[in-house]
């Protein structure tokens, strides 16, 4: 017999849920099943929901970028980057957060204070952090110490310190170093997720860039992550600390001294994203498209009665709907003897084949 759903939807709503602030975002298309969501900094609540009983996924955290330092001061470092590949989520509401980057809160015409390390991004799920990405480093001025993280903080002009990258937490984190500094008039850079920061060594000038980031693509395209902040110098024109793009992790540059004014920039605020398969329709079972390993609900009887079955009166993109199931990715239309499956592709329903129910 025929086991009946209430409703049919697009397939993605069906597997996932995930919000934002409190709302509802829709999963973003790859290709084929492939999707996935991305979580950017918000101040807010964010949330992932598995509805089957379990999930493999693709997931990337990264903590919020350290902040680049005034006065020819050392780049921030990236946030730390975790990426792992076919994890297992269970059933189950996982809380996103997501990385702040650093704040300079620096006085470039007088000193002032360091600025701040990058916030930390994580997934925390049954009481626990499964994913936690540490933020970057916050790059230091002349006169004070730049700051471990994700990835280490840049020396500031006068300093000869290098900030580490913290423990990776768990395997699979990616965070180096920032760099010292050889000469007064370059801050060191801050550390990426590639590799550590770069120093103007023996007054070399234009070495004191960040360190690598590391490329993904996670969302089906390649993109740059992690990169850590050039470090400041002392007396060039031509060097202009760019304003970070937020949702990689970077560390903010290191301002340039000569022009007075210039502070350094703040991180970049860190992003999670996690990419999965929706379920192919033979995952499904082959007989009755009830309960699986897909936690759905069971609205027929298992001993072939059908008291507890439920029609459905919705009605599909070909407007046909009498007895209406749904699993997923497919829906069933027909009646006692005769029913059609339609499956869902490129966001329409289409005809698939006939079926005659037991």
């Amino acid at each position: 017999m025929l086991k009946l759903f209430e409703n049919f939807t697009n397939p993605s709503n069906n597997s996932v849920s995930a919000t934002v602030n409190g709302s509802k975002i829709t999963p973003t298309k790859i290709s084929g099943n492939r999707y996935y969501v991305s979580f950017n900094y918000s101040a807010g609540t964010n949330t992932f929901q598995v509805k089957s009983k379990s999930l493999t996924c693709d997931i990337l955290v990264i903590g919020g970028g350290g902040a680049g330092a005034n006065f020819s001061g050392g780049g921030g470092g990236a946030g730390a980057m975790i990426y792992k590949q076919y994890q297992k989520l269970n059933k189950g509401t996982y809380n996103i957060s997501v990385g702040k980057g650093g704040d300079n809160s620096g006085n470039a015409s007088g000193g002032g204070t360091i600025g701040k390390n990058g916030d930390d991004s994580s997934i925390y799920f049954n009481n626990q952090y499964i994913f936690y990405a540490v933020g970057g480093g916050a790059g230091s001025n002349p006169w004070d110490a730049p700051k471990s993280g994700g990835s280490g903080g840049g020396a500031g002009s006068n300093g000869n310190a290098a900030a580490e990258s913290y423990k990776n937490i768990p395997s699979g984190t990616y965070g180096n170093a920032g760099a010292p500094v050889y000469n007064w008039s370059y801050g060191g850079g801050g550390g990426g997720a590639g590799s550590a920061g770069k120093s103007s060594a023996n007054g070399i000038v234009g070495n004191q860039t960040g360190g690598d980031g590391l490329s993904n693509n996670i969302t089906g395209s390649s993109v740059t992550y992690a990169k850590g902040g050039n470090g400041g110098y002392y007396n060039d024109g031509n060097y202009n600390p760019e304003d970070p793009i937020d949702g990689r992790g970077n560390g903010g540059d290191g301002a340039n001294y000569s022009k007075g004014k210039d502070s350094g920039k703040r991180g970049a605020h860190g992003i999670v994203i996690i990419a999965f398969n929706l379920p192919k329709d033979d995952d499904y079972g082959d007989d009755d498209y009830g309960d699986d390993d897909y936690g759905h609900d069971d609205y027929g009887d298992d001993d072939g009665g059908g008291s507890k079955s439920k029609s459905s009166s919705a009605t599909g993109s070909n407007n046909v709907a009498k007895l209406c199931a749904s699993s997923k990715n497919n829906i069933i239309v027909g009646h006692s003897s005769k029913a059609t499956i339609y499956t869902y592709q490129n966001n329409t329903w289409v005809y698939s084949k006939s079926i005659t129910p037991n």
